[in-house]
């Protein structure tokens, strides 16, 4: 998985990205002890990968504005309609309607891309 994201085209990490869903989960086969003992129903989803440019600290805030969170300004969960669960509704009509930004997104926290989009 990891080698095919190196020299594949991902169109998921393409730049330029909205930045909505940023993660990749992969599901692979678990193995008890040798790859003779397969689980045939159950799998795990891991691992995972973000696009970088999606990640806060790293990309850039100009192209993905901040969104508003519960406790801090840079910190805690995101708030409802701000996309908490998905939910962007009072992001996209406070924040990006303003300054016509259609179609893009705040940068992720690491605790958001594991509990947000796939974690668990």
């Amino acid at each position: 998985f990891l080698r095919a994201l190196q020299i594949c085209d991902v169109p998921e990490f393409r730049t330029g990205q909205s930045c909505k869903k940023p993660k990749v989960v992969a599901s692979t086969i678990i193995f008890e002890s040798s790859p003779e003992c397969t689980w045939k129903t159950r799998r795990w989803f891991h691992p995972d990968a973000v696009l970088g440019e999606c990640v806060d600290q790293i990309g850039d805030t100009k192209l993905h504005p901040p969104t508003k969170r519960n406790n801090w300004d840079s910190h805690g969960t995101r708030k409802s309609g701000y996309g908490y669960h998905e939910d962007y509704s009072k992001y996209e009509a406070d924040v990006l309607t303003p300054m016509s930004m259609a179609g893009q997104y705040p940068l992720w926290l690491p605790s958001e891309i594991r509990i947000e989009i796939g974690g668990g």
